[in-house]
């Protein structure tokens, strides 16, 4: 009898442990579907911030290819010109909060996440938006377009494009500039509408809807199965 009050003590003690192990795992995973929502809505403020900013390249863009190319005269202010072919030139690489999805692989602890839906749509997001976000060369310091329009404009007035955001209203005039000759020699320069046509065709506006849309998805379903769990 009294063997048998031992066993069943044992056996009791080992089912508290198990009971309060799995509470700690099911905490964790929880605190690890948040985190991931967290990075989540990062990723997407972050994607909506450059796919709008690509947007504008693109307008930008277009509306000087319409000069360069014939099919709309220089506007009377011309540095309404020179900001439009300046702005294609400028990049910005959109940064992925991954630091939740790197703490699950590194640790192992991938495995808390019971619902293997969930745990094999977060891996392929990340490989997925990864893989179609990054063969875009977002430095763009390899176009012909980019090192064309800069040698063409004057390194002071690069500079006031920069700070003004490339919004001609805001931009202060620089004085040991000429314009006129400035916009002459961007319309004179052979290949340039040809160089601008092929950036823009590669601006990646497509691949920031495609990943903010899979963003969305994913933080949706963690989403739901926290709310439903």
């Amino acid at each position: 009898g009294e063997f048998l009050l031992i066993v069943v003590g044992v056996l009791a003690a080992l089912a508290v442990d198990t009971w309060r192990g799995e509470l700690g795992d099911r905490e964790r995973e929880r605190q690890y579907l948040e985190r991931l929502v967290a990075d989540l809505d990062r990723t997407e403020r972050e994607l909506t911030g450059r796919a709008s900013f690509y947007e504008g390249q693109l307008v930008y863009g277009l509306r000087a290819l319409d000069v360069l190319q014939g099919r709309s005269e220089v506007p009377r202010d011309t540095i309404s010109f020179i900001a439009d072919v300046f702005r294609p030139t400028r990049s910005t690489e959109p940064r992925i909060s991954r630091a939740t999805y790197d703490d699950l692989i590194s640790t192992g602890n991938l495995d808390l996440l019971r619902d293997a839906a969930v745990r094999d749509g977060i891996m392929t997001y990340y490989e997925a938006v990864e893989r179609a976000l990054f063969p875009v060369d977002y430095s763009l310091d390899r176009t012909s377009y980019r090192a064309a329009v800069r040698s063409l404009i004057p390194p002071e007035l690069q500079f006031e494009l920069q700070e003004c955001d490339a919004e001609p209203s805001t931009c202060t005039p620089v004085e040991s500039v000429s314009l006129s000759a400035v916009t002459q020699a961007l319309r004179t320069e052979p290949n340039l509408g040809r160089s601008l046509t092929l950036l823009l065709q590669s601006s990646g506006i497509r691949t920031f809807d495609t990943a903010l849309r899979r963003t969305g998805e994913l933080r949706n379903a963690i989403q739901w199965y926290l709310d439903s769990g």
